[in-house]
């Protein structure tokens, strides 16, 4: 995964090392210099930037310790702050698991899926907070694994998707909640004419893209990963984007891999 800075100089990026650990690193696009934030010995993922200065990421340690963390670093100083503990969700700060952070510059707001290790079959919720941690707030819950959370432009809403097994076959949606209504509505369902793994992001503020190839031949548009869906209508399309090797029938999986957009 990578995600790039407000200011579109620095990008954060992953890279792995000889003991297994995957690292937040950032590249500077002016330079060219790649610079590695952390030694952690775990993996470092779900990058997203706060401001030009600091990335906010999830963190899961290689070395027996359970759980996730919520971290902060800072690119020039590399300090690292643990912003998961900071919020206090679990008496047992080695018992958080925490997923998909997303970050809103406009309202200066973080979202992150949550639940308690282990992960229970209840499954997770949404929450949002402040940069610095204040005014911690459940908005949606779910019985299913919520992943891939995204703002808009203006902060006001967000898009995300679950994840979950039935009767040993995966299943999935799209949501999108409305953070001053608190209401929430489905926008793609896996279960009517797509796969699970669904991957959302908003290219505008009523259009949402998702990568998934379709998986019944009711689909006009068979073959096709990317999509578009209006968040008004619902009115589902397909880009003219196939990813399919010759002689096969079934399309390559595409992922939207960077989840914050630079507003232009």
């Amino acid at each position: 995964m990578v995600s790039l800075s407000p200011n579109g100089r620095y990008l954060a990026l992953n890279l792995w090392d000889d003991r297994g650990a995957c690292n937040v690193c950032v590249l500077d696009l002016k330079t060219g210099k790649v610079e590695r934030l952390s030694n952690l010995n775990g993996t470092e993922r779900n990058m997203c930037w706060l401001d030009d200065q600091k990335i906010l990421y999830m963190f899961g340690s290689h070395e027996g310790i359970p759980g996730s963390r919520l971290l902060i670093v800072n690119r020039e100083t590399k300090e690292i702050e643990d912003l998961g503990k900071k919020l206090n969700l679990n008496p047992d700060p080695q018992m958080n698991l925490f997923w998909a952070p997303a970050t809103s510059w406009e309202k200066k707001l973080i979202a992150f899926s949550w639940s308690s290790y282990p992960f229970p079959s209840r499954g997770n919720a949404l929450y949002i907070c402040h940069y610095d941690g204040s005014q911690l707030e459940k908005i949606y819950e779910e019985d299913t694994f919520i992943h891939n959370i995204q703002f808009n432009r203006d902060g006001s809403q967000i898009v995300l998707a679950t994840r979950w097994l039935q009767e040993g076959i995966y299943r999935g949606k799209i949501v999108l909640v409305d953070l001053n209504t608190k209401e929430h509505s489905v926008l793609v369902d896996s279960t009517e004419d797509f796969f699970y793994n669904l991957d959302p992001v908003f290219i505008s503020d009523r259009t949402v893209l998702f990568t998934s190839a379709p998986k019944s031949s009711s689909s006009n548009q068979k073959g096709y990963n990317l999509w578009q869906v209006d968040t008004k209508t619902r009115k589902i399309d397909g880009f003219p984007l196939l990813l399919q090797p010759e002689g096969s029938d079934r399309p390559l999986y595409l992922s939207l891999g960077s989840k914050q957009m630079i507003w232009k």
